[in-house]
């Protein structure tokens, strides 16, 4: 019964993998539209144009909502070049302090038809963003308002002012992509211009190099000028922290109606794709089904082979393992026995070698009396006669004598 199912189930998952797999589509994350991070939404600027003029700066810009359709950001920026040391007091001063909150608008030009036909007042027209012809799409263009504050000090000619004043006005500009780097950040390069009107106070004075001092000549109070003036050129560059090429320019700032439409546009092409699959896994299933069916008859038709050959492999591999275990056995067997020969032959070859030691030792005591009683034989005079015993009619004493001798 078991290899019953588990055939079973090794047929049906190989079916199922031949049906099923085929090139799956990755779609977008469309539960919501794109949006930014907090990083991502925070851009850092320099002027270059102020840098030739020995006026150090930087810009900080914060995007005031997380889409890609947002257009609204605020920046600040400060900029300054204040009290060089000099050992006298120069002829030629150029001190200034700026800091500077902007407001921008950004947009890109559409292009003029039926749905977005041209406008028909002027000062509409005259700050529209249609166009019969889109010659830059990469560009993006700006608008909005500035105020500044700042403290100068300027002698440039015999006469200098050193003050404070206060500038409000309008800035217009464009922001183009310059590069792309792999992190996903971006460096864009910004043209601008603004100017407004500066309410301002200040001193004249003039160098006296006899006292070597800046001597005040008259004062002026806080007052309007009566015309307006430029207050920045800008040619600058823009570091984004963006991670991804969709949050870079021209991606962002667009129209909220395109961004909308795009996301409907995705969203319909998601749900057809999903409907589609839908359809395509009830036909999958409904073939499954017949395909089950035929694997069915094809297992009925094969379970008593595939039995009695598994019941044949079994008994074959219980006969193998039987086999090797018995093998295993008598090798053992084998090897206690060689073993315990090893043994008896080690004790018989000790017994002998001990025996033929002491053969060795009788022997050799043996060869040392001869030698010791040739020695005592060989001192004895020669001259001396040998003592002789009475010969007596007594057998028994010849015999004692014999055995003393």
């Amino acid at each position: 019964m078991q290899l019953r199912i588990r055939l079973k189930v090794v047929l049906l998952a190989l079916f199922t993998c031949c049906m099923c797999v085929r090139a799956q589509v990755n779609h977008a994350q469309l539960n919501h539209p794109d949006t930014l991070g907090v990083m991502e939404r925070l851009s850092i600027g320099t002027n270059i144009a102020e840098w030739a003029l020995l006026l150090p700066n930087l810009n900080l810009e914060y995007d005031l909502r997380g889409v890609t359709w947002n257009r609204w950001s605020i920046g600040l920026k400060v900029k300054g070049n204040w009290q060089t040391y000099h050992k006298t007091k120069p002829a030629l001063v150029y001190n200034m302090v700026e800091a500077r909150a902007e407001l921008r608008y950004y947009w890109h030009t559409r292009l003029i038809d039926n749905e977005h036909p041209r406008n028909k007042f002027f000062l509409k027209r005259l700050f529209s963003c249609r166009r019969d012809t889109l010659k830059h799409p990469n560009t993006t263009y700006y608008r909005g308002a500035y105020l500044s504050f700042s403290k100068f000090s300027f002698l440039l000619t015999g006469t200098g002012k050193q003050g404070y004043a206060a500038s409000a006005g309008f800035v217009y500009g464009i922001v183009k992509p310059l590069y792309q780097f792999a992190n996903g950040n971006a460096l864009d390069l910004d043209l601008g211009i603004s100017g407004g009107l500066f309410f301002m106070r200040y001193d004249k004075y003039r160098l006296d190099r006899e006292s070597d001092c800046y001597e005040r000549l008259s004062s002026k109070g806080w007052h309007v000028l009566p015309y307006p003036m430029l207050n920045e050129l800008r040619l600058g560059l823009v570091y984004r922290l963006t991670r991804t090429h969709r949050h870079q320019l021209p991606e962002r700032y667009r129209w909220r109606y395109d961004v909308d439409a795009a996301f409907r546009d995705a969203l319909i092409e998601k749900v057809k794709e999903e409907h589609r699959i839908k359809e395509e896994k009830a036909i999958e299933l409904k073939n499954l089904g017949d395909v089950q069916k035929y694997f069915d008859q094809i297992f009925n038709a094969n379970y008593s082979t595939l039995l009695k050959e598994e019941m044949e492999n079994k008994a074959k591999n219980d006969n193998e393992l039987k086999r090797q275990e018995e093998e295993k056995r008598m090798q053992k067997e084998k090897a206690k026995e060689d073993e315990r020969k090893k043994k008896e032959e080690e004790k018989l070859n000790k017994e002998k070698a001990k025996e033929e030691q002491k053969q060795k030792e009788a022997q050799e005591k043996a060869e040392k009396k001869a030698a010791k009683e040739k020695a005592q034989s060989e001192t004895q005079p020669e001259s001396q006669p040998a003592e002789q015993t009475p010969v007596e009619n007594t057998e028994p004493k010849e015999e004692k004598g014999g055995e003393q001798s």
